[in-house]
């Protein structure tokens, strides 16, 4: 769901989607470049055509054009870093390692993990469920439900919306 927002966002504002798949610096800056060569642009077509030369409004035409389709394929590389094999191999293996530490009643421990788990995917169905299930057993239920309440939201099956479900209405009220 998030890199489809993402390629939405960036059709419309170059360096958005970046931004939204955690590369703000680069985002930002793609987006201040587009905006001040298309605004150059906009200047010599629109607002003052015979103060700039035909020259600078088509500079700045096709720069931002340029900028725009980087940004397209800026986000589409780093599109295949977030939802890459490697990725997803690791999320694996700090949901086993998290789930490990919560059987031995490392609550710190398994927050540490998946804190490095969401960092990653903050959108990843089984991390959202583990976090959801460490912080009823820590006792921070505000963010316990806000996290069921997320899983439910964007669960791809009955299962995890049924274990959502059941967990909100058990989780006392603060």
């Amino acid at each position: 769901m998030r890199i489809r927002a993402a390629f939405i966002l960036n059709l419309l504002v170059p360096g958005s989607g970046l931004i939204v798949l955690r590369r703000e610096w680069l985002g930002l800056a793609i987006t201040v470049l587009f905006v001040v060569f298309a605004q150059i642009g906009l200047v010599g077509t629109w607002l003052l055509p015979e103060s700039l030369p035909d020259l600078v409004t088509l500079g700045g035409w096709a720069a931002a054009g340029l900028v725009w389709a980087g940004a397209q394929w800026l986000l589409w590389l780093r599109r295949r870093e977030v939802a890459g094999h490697g990725v997803a191999t690791e999320l694996e293996s700090l949901c086993a390692r998290s789930a490990a530490a919560v059987e031995a009643r490392d609550y710190a421990g398994a927050h540490d993990i998946l804190m490095v788990a969401l960092t990653l995917n903050d959108e990843h169905p089984e991390v959202i469920r583990q976090w959801a299930q460490l912080m009823t057993l820590m006792g921070r239920f505000r963010q316990a439900r806000k996290a069921w309440h997320r899983l439910r939201r964007m669960a791809t099956g009955d299962d995890d919306r049924l274990a959502a479900r059941e967990a909100l209405t058990a989780i006392p009220r603060e």
